[in-house]
């Protein structure tokens, strides 16, 4: 399914609702109007500020050390988009096609240049369905271009390195 800009917007509308009682009406009513296949998960419930989609893309966002990283540096975010573009350009991450694309690979949204997103890629059969957290909201589960517009419609996609391997790295830069 193409991005439908309409409900695209609508989702970066959505984002800035706090209440989470409020920001579930939202995107129950969003669904009404678009069709949407996007749902709320349970995943990081009461630890949401504690990590972004960048870990939990990569696999890293439930992980121990992570956890006593993150508390050590009281930093949720210290698996950005700068360490993600790091890790690409060092050739930690493998590049694959879309016809190539596979269950646990990862998807990182680009708006021109800037990587804005990632999410884990968790159903190819008919479309890609995708895993991913959104900015301080819960994970959630949704197509591959059901995503708010702040997050980009240029995709790329990568097979993912061991979760131990990158928490090595991000020890190693902290």
């Amino acid at each position: 399914m193409d991005c439908n800009q309409d409900l695209s917007h609508a989702l970066d509308a959505a984002m800035t609702i706090q209440n989470p009682t409020d920001y579930l009406k939202r995107i129950e009513e969003l669904r009404q109007q678009y069709d949407h296949g996007i749902t709320i998960l349970p995943d990081g419930a009461g630890r949401l500020r504690n990590f972004n989609c960048f870990a939990y893309a990569f696999g890293i966002w439930d992980h121990s050390d992570f956890i006593t990283l993150v508390e050590e540096t009281l930093k949720g975010a210290i698996m950005n988009s700068k360490f993600v573009l790091s890790e690409l350009a060092q050739g930690y991450l493998t590049e694959i096609a879309i016809a190539d694309v596979q269950v646990g690979d990862v998807v990182l949204y680009f708006t021109d240049e800037a990587l804005t997103h990632a999410g884990k890629v968790v159903a190819t059969d008919n479309r890609i369905r995708v895993h991913s957290k959104w900015g301080p909201s819960e994970a959630h589960a949704h197509g591959l271009y059901e995503v708010p517009h702040a997050y980009g419609t240029i995709t790329r996609f990568f097979r993912p390195p061991n979760p131990d391997e990158i928490l090595d790295r991000l020890y190693d830069a902290t």
